[in-house]
């Protein structure tokens, strides 16, 4: 047996769809079907690829991971980037200026790289190494904290 219910002010999935089909039934009258077919469509896929896009960007460093990356000083030449992450830390997928790194201590780091592929490498404290441009996903594979300083070029 079916019970009619009060549901003013709340709309299920069936109620939304019957909104969308009388909404576009309508339009289908003043528009023409083709045409709203084709506004639709191109309505979609502007959003869908100013989506993808966005997506497919990474951010700088700081703003990606602030946790983990802290800006210790900058100017027009250089900004110079504090980074410190703890056993087994991972980052996000981000980016970094030609730069060179001053490890603070020992470190095993896993780079996972946009494509997909990763890299290993190990480092002793007290070691520089320069990079040019890059785009990467860290992650501390050791069980000790991982520190350095990374100097950053401005183009």
């Amino acid at each position: 047996m079916l019970h009619e219910t009060d549901r003013r002010g709340s709309l299920d999935l069936a109620d939304h769809a019957m909104v969308a089909m009388t909404i576009i039934v309508s339009l289908s009258g003043i528009m023409g079907v083709q045409q709203m077919f084709k506004s639709t469509f191109i309505g979609i896929s502007f959003v869908v690829v100013a989506f993808f896009s966005s997506a497919a960007i990474a951010e700088d460093a700081v703003v990606a991971d602030p946790e983990h990356y802290t800006v210790e000083f900058e100017n027009d030449k250089v900004r110079i980037i504090r980074v410190k992450y703890g056993p087994g830390e991972k980052s996000v997928m981000h980016t970094h200026g030609p730069n060179t790194a001053v490890f603070l201590t020992s470190n095993a780091v896993r780079f996972t790289l946009p494509d997909g592929t990763s890299v290993e490498t190990n480092s002793e404290a007290g070691v520089t190494q320069w990079s040019d441009k890059e785009e990467h996903l860290p992650e501390n594979l050791s069980d000790e904290p991982l520190e350095l300083v990374l100097v950053e070029q401005k183009e």
